[in-house]
Formats: C-alpha cells, structure tokens, sequence
C-alpha cells in the first residue's frame, strides 16, 4: 500500500500532544538550564550576555563630532569590504584603527562586535578595552571586555574588573542599607548574588574552559560561604563538562542551603544528564518530603514520571502543583497534556480553557484545543480556536490545519481557497501549503488536477523529495508507471533507505506491472527498515499474492490490519480470501471495511468486481 501521508487527520493531529508534552518537560525545569522560579532566579545566559552581536545597541551618549578624513574614512572602507568577504581579521583589525583615530566610541564597540563574531578574542579584549574606555557607563561595553580578557586568558586583568565592580556595587548596597531607600526586608546580598549570576553568564559566553575555570576558583576560595558563588561556579563547571567540580561545588551550595529550589533543580538536572535516573529519582522524592510546597521540584518530579510513563501518578502530582499555583500557565499546560494522554478529555478541555482564562492568546492552549476538537470530529470548534492562533508558536500550523478544517466543512474549494490566502515566509512553508493542496486533491478524487497542481509546483523545486513523491504517488493512480518510477528512483538514489519510496515502487510495482520479484526485493528492503509498519506489511501481503503465494499474503495483511485497521487492507485481505476460497472470511472482513467507510473507492471496486456490492449496499452483511 501506497502511504499517502494525509489520511487519519484527527490521528495526525493528536500526535502533536506528545511534543506539547516533550516542551513542556522542558519549560518545567527538566532543561540543562532551569528556568527561572519566583525571586531566585536561575542562570539564564540569555538574560546577561551582551547584547552587541546580535542586536543593534542603544547609544545613550552623545556621539562626538567625527571628522572623516583621509585615513579614517580608508580604515572604514577596508573594514567594511574585509567583512563582506569574510576576511575578520583585517575587518576587525581596520575597525578598531579608525576607532583609535577618531577616539569615537561607535567605532570602538563596531570593532568590539566584529571580533566577537569571529571568536577573536584578544582582539575583543583590544577593542572593547577602548570602548569601555570611551563610554565607561556601557553595560555592554564592560560585558564584552570581560568576555575578552577571559576568552583571551587575561585571568587576572577579568578579576580585576570583576572586583571592581563587586566593590562598587557592595557600595552602593551599603549605602541603600543606610539610607532612606531601604525598605522592610531589603537584602544588601541580592545585588551581590545578581553581579554573580552575571559573572556567571560571561564566562559560558566565551571559549576557553581553563580561564573560565580559573575565574570561578578564585570566587570559590575566596568566598567559600556563598551559596550564589557556589552555585554559579558549579554552573560554569558542568558547562565546561568539569563534571566532577561542578557536582562537587553544588553539593556544597545545598549543604549551605538545602531547601534552595534553584539548586536542587540544577543538582537534579545534572544527575540527568549523566542518566543516573534512579539516583535522580529518589533525590527528588526526598526533596519533596523536606519541601512539601516546592513547586519547580514537584513539577520535575511529575515529569519524571511521565518519562517512565506513569502519567496517573504524574497528574496527581501536576494537579497539587496549580491547586497551590493557580496562576502559573505553564503548569496548568502541562497538566492539560498529561491528562491528554490518559484520555480524560473533559478535565483536558477545563485545563486549556482555564490556561485562556489566563492568557487569552496562549497559542499552545489555542492548538491543543483545536486538536482536541478535531479529535471529536468538531472541525468548525477546532477551526475557530485556530484561526485564534497568532503570530508565532503554531501559527503556520493552525493556518495549514484550517485550511484540512474547511475540507471536511465545506468542500475542496473553500479550502483550496484558504490556502491560496497563506503567505509562505520560508521555502518550507511553501512546500507544506503545496503538499496540503496536493493531498486535499487527492482526498477528492481530483488526480488529474493533483498530477498538474504538483507538476507546476516541482518547477519551483525540482529536486524536493518530498514533492517527488507526492508526485510518484498520484501518477500511480494515473497508471502513469514512467513518471512513478523516474521520481522514486531518483528518492531511492539519493536516499537508499527511503522506506516510503521503496515501499511506493515496490506496491505499483506489484499491482500494474508483472514484475513480482523486483517488488518484493524493494519491499522486503522497506519492511527490514520498518518490520512493523502497516503500510509495508500490506505491501509485501499484496505482492506474495500476486504471485499465488496466498497463505503468506494472508499472514502479512492480517498483521498490517492489527496495526493499522484501514479499509484498504482490509479490502486487499478480503480479496485473498476469496480468492483462496474462503468467502465467509473474505465477507467478515469487507464488512469490516464497509462499515469504516462505505463509499471507498478501492473496497467499492473490488465489491463490484466480485459481484458482491449490491449485497453489502443492501445492509445483507453485517461485520461482527
């Protein structure tokens, strides 16, 4: 059997809960970086890394009067055709001479930005050291210099500027203590931990491992009481792979602070990554017990059990979880999609709605429930929580899945006629629209109309595998068997371990032509591939009987229906039996078939050709 790939939409769509699940288990901590939790953030590089490479700065200074002459303006020019050709070092290196020349801190940071990008990092070090020079006020500028003395294993000079500016900052929380600024409950420690937290976040940011090493040393020796120094080295250990000091350093923290979420989500993480899950387990039972109230802990320890498939007990824990959280949407997500997966469609449903309650635009919340609503058959439900779905996450899918809702609505015009309103932004967008098109087509019987929508957009991409064989397939229908096998064979080619295309040439193969032994050969490549894919096992069922071998064709279509009850294995297992002589298994199973849907094209056909279809269009034959 050829696989289409449009067939079972609710099927298809229902499938999408298991990565809402994999993406949530990431948002609850179970990421190698946590996400942050209430006050105590955890260490987010993205949230203290400079800005300077990949976004344009805002200059809070007054630029100077720059006068462009002769040199200057050569320097620029140099640096600019440098990096166009990719030629960093004499980019960088013009850059950072005409910001000597001109003593113009726009042009000290654009050569900071070029040497960063290239990885160069003493002459990051070179350029940003004039730029926090010229402009000392600059976060970034005193963010990327550091990012060069250490990436250039300048150790002490980092230290030195970290120092200074752990001195100023300790100042100025003593002097918020004792001033007026001081309210109920400050901590003077909360700027220090936030400095360290960023201290940590530039080290990653940069390559060299030892230096990095080195720095959080110091801070360890140094400050060897500190929870958010421990914690932080330990952070940049397990980044740079120093499993053992990392581990060693954490352990630490959690003696000085045991009950620390941030801390024991990273310990947690750690254990993970070196798939000591047992161990990791039990550690988060025992967490739990010291800190009933532990909301990151309990979300962990909930998909934890997912991962081992208890998605029960991984509930029970969730539904704790946002009875104490009620706010927090991403676990009420995660809820929504482990009650998903045991069926409880009306407590799913509750979940999503109450995440809308939320955040009315949540676009997860909006997909999910648009699949729910596909599930039960509701299109026009799940097409207006689509059409719902903005910019962003999901939004290219929804705009496809409600173009498949008006199909099943209103008919292949109107959905024809949605599609043609999506505007691709990526050559990938513009393959899935074609390929929805294309099969939306099929799905109506309109091969000839498929065969030329396909063609006209294979002119575009010629070499699109995927277009291929969207065009191999509607050209067997065509019994167009040149154009099947052109296109497949030039998939199999580039891609010998293609099991659709060896399966798809394999079963035309078998059906239009008389040459058997190259199609089993082709299949029996895909089934050793896929041994249990349904597709491929009615394939090899089809070919073992067109050449008389009926007790292994009935083997392998029996097999294909357990895995995949469609009609049209189902049609070709009743075929067999009747041609073995065995009609009243033949009508079990057509009447299987009939009843999964009685206006197929092929079960019809086959009906017709045995002389049976007026006995099965007359309600005569019942399928047990």
């Amino acid at each position: 059997m050829k696989d289409y790939n449009f067939k079972n939409l609710n099927n298809l769509l229902r499938s999408n809960v298991l990565v809402i699940v994999f993406a949530l288990f990431l948002v609850s901590g179970c990421a190698t970086t946590s996400t942050p939790i209430a006050d105590e953030p955890a260490l987010e590089v993205s949230e203290i890394e400079p800005s300077a490479e990949t976004e344009e700065l805002v200059v809070a200074k007054e630029p100077p009067n720059m006068a462009l002459d002769a040199e200057l303006l050569e320097q620029l020019m140099i640096s600019n055709f440098a990096s166009y050709a990719g030629d960093w070092d004499k980019a960088v290196s013009s850059a950072l001479s005409a910001a000597q020349i001109s003593q113009d801190f726009r042009l000290a940071r654009l050569a900071s930005i070029l040497a960063l990008r290239d990885e160069s990092y003493a002459e990051v070090a070179a350029a940003s050291e004039l730029w926090y020079e010229l402009d000392a006020e600059n976060e970034d500028a005193y963010n990327t210099l550091v990012i060069g003395l250490v990436g250039s294993g300048k150790v002490e000079e980092a230290i030195i500027q970290f120092d200074q500016r752990f001195a100023e900052i300790q100042a100025q929380a003593s002097e918020t203590v004792n001033s007026d600024l001081a309210t109920d409950g400050y901590d003077a420690n909360a700027p220090l931990d936030v400095h360290v937290r960023q201290i940590a976040g530039l080290l990653v940011r940069q390559g060299n491992s030892e230096a990095a090493l080195a720095v959080v040393e110091h801070y360890v020796e140094s400050e060897p009481d500190s929870a958010q120094v421990l914690l932080s080295s330990s952070y940049v250990a397990n980044y740079f792979e120093e499993i053992e000091i990392a581990e060693e350093w954490l352990s630490k923290t959690l003696e000085l602070r045991p009950n620390w979420d941030v801390a024991a989500q990273m310990y947690s993480n750690m254990l993970a990554s070196q798939d000591r899950n047992e161990e990791r387990l039990a550690y988060i039972r025992l967490y739990i017990e010291d800190n009933p109230t532990s909301v990151p802990i309990r979300i962990q320890y909930a998909a934890e059990l997912a991962r081992l498939e208890d998605y029960q007990g991984s509930l029970d824990i969730m539904q704790t979880v946002i009875t104490d959280d009620p706010e927090n949407s991403d676990a009420i997500l995660y809820t929504a999609a482990i009650s998903q997966q045991l069926d409880q469609t009306e407590l799913t449903e509750q979940l999503y709605e109450q995440v809308l309650t939320l955040e009315p635009n949540n676009n997860r919340a909006l997909w999910a429930l648009g699949v729910l609503a596909a599930d039960q058959e509701e299109y026009r439900k799940a097409e207006a929580y689509y059409e719902r779905i903005g910019r962003g996450e999901n939004y290219f899918s929804a705009q496809i899945q409600i173009a498949n809702m008006r199909y099943e609505t209103r008919g292949l015009t109107s959905a024809i006629n949605y599609l043609r309103l999506i505007d691709p932004r990526t050559e990938g967008e513009y393959i899935q629209i074609s390929l929805t098109r294309h099969y939306l087509l099929l799905q109506d019987n309109e091969y000839e109309d498929a065969f030329g929508y396909i063609n006209d957009s294979l002119v575009y991409l010629p070499d699109n595998v995927d277009m291929l064989y969207a065009r191999a397939l509607v050209a067997a229908e065509l019994k167009q068997m040149t154009v099947v096998e052109s296109d497949l064979r030039s998939i199999i080619s580039r891609f010998p371990d293609h099991s659709n295309a060896l399966n798809a040439l394999g079963y035309t193969l078998a059906d239009q032509t008389d040459r058997y032994q190259e199609a089993e050969e082709l299949i029996a490549r895909a089934l050793e591939l896929e041994p249990d894919e349904g597709h491929i096992l009615d394939s090899m069922g089809w070919v073992l009987y067109r050449q008389g071998d009926y007790e292994g064709a009935i083997e392998h279509l029996k097999r294909a229906f357990e895995v995949m009850p469609e009609v049209e294995v189902a049609t070709h297992l009743g075929e067999v039996y009747w041609e073995n002589g065995q009609q009243q298994e033949a009508h079990d199973i057509w009447a299987k078939a009939y009843a999964l849907d009685a206006g197929n094209k092929l079960l019809l056909e086959t009906l017709e050709r045995y002389g049976q279809q007026e006995l099965y269009a007359s309600n005569q034959v019942t399928s047990e």
